[in-house]
């Protein structure tokens, strides 16, 4: 089992397995790991949980890639993945991502070979103008 996240009402958490010989995000009820959901389909790794638990983001190979989600302390539900965003491979986006507390902004490490760090403020419109742009 891979690195965890714990979602936000501390009833389930998400995890890397690598069952199959691809990495996949899988969901399980905490702190029994009981149940098994899995999330990600065609590799997943590093999930974090938004905020408010409504969604799931994981890296999939180049993709920044979120699942929405249902979730009571007993049942939980998955919705189908979309992509955020994707970064080319050859940028070395790392696997280090931090959501921000209120889910508008997102943290993360490229290797670019230069030192500098780049910060994008009102993640949700970036997204959209992205999206628009496909």
């Amino acid at each position: 089992m891979g690195r965890a996240a714990i979602s936000p009402d501390g009833h389930w958490f998400a995890y890397t397995a690598n069952e199959n010989g691809t990495d996949e995000i899988i969901v399980r009820r905490f702190p029994s790991g009981e149940g098994r959901w899995p999330i990600s389909n065609g590799g997943g790794t590093f999930a974090a949980w938004s905020n408010d638990g409504k969604e799931l983001i994981y890296r999939s190979r180049d993709r920044i890639m979120s699942a929405p989600v249902k979730m009571t302390a007993t049942t939980f539900e998955a919705g189908s993945s979309t992509a955020l965003f994707t970064a080319n491979a050859d940028n070395g986006l790392a696997s280090s991502f931090q959501l921000s507390r209120d889910g508008k902004r997102l943290l993360m490490v490229r290797t670019t070979g230069e030192d500098r760090i780049t910060v994008i403020l009102n993640f949700p419109a970036e997204l959209q103008r992205l999206q628009q742009t496909k």
